[in-house]
């Protein structure tokens, strides 16, 4: 934690552990990462301290702890940070898309269900 960042944002602990307690108390949640939308650029940026993982959850492959190991260490040679993205660019702006402020998605057209289900891993493997 950035200790000049908590002293500047007084609300920043409680909002870290909201996160933790949503991903504690909620069945089947792992992990929460949290996005916000700039509605004047229209992008999303990353929340700072939005990102946890129960660390109960240890994946067992090689691949999954890699995986995670490219968003949650710094340190790590192929780190990945957090980069702003529009509507419909990375999982933040895929998953605004898809259930953003309208009943329309981001190719205009309407949408018959608002909670859509997709597979983030392929997603996440498309360039």
């Amino acid at each position: 934690h950035d200790e000049e960042e908590e002293e500047t944002d007084p609300h920043s602990k409680r909002f870290q552990q909201a996160i933790i307690d949503a991903c504690h108390d909620a069945f089947g949640v792992i992990g929460v990462d949290v996005w916000l939308h700039d509605e004047e650029e229209g992008g999303f940026h990353h929340a700072p301290g939005g990102y946890y993982r129960n660390k109960n959850y240890r994946p067992k492959g090689y691949k999954e702890n890699l995986a995670l190991e490219r968003i949650e260490d710094e340190n790590c040679v192929n780190f990945v940070p957090p980069t702003k993205q529009i509507p419909g660019a990375g999982l933040a702006g895929y998953f605004w898309s898809q259930v953003g402020t309208t009943n329309r998605n981001f190719l205009g057209k309407e949408r018959k269900d608002r909670n859509v289900w997709r597979d983030t891993a392929a997603i996440v493997n498309d360039p």
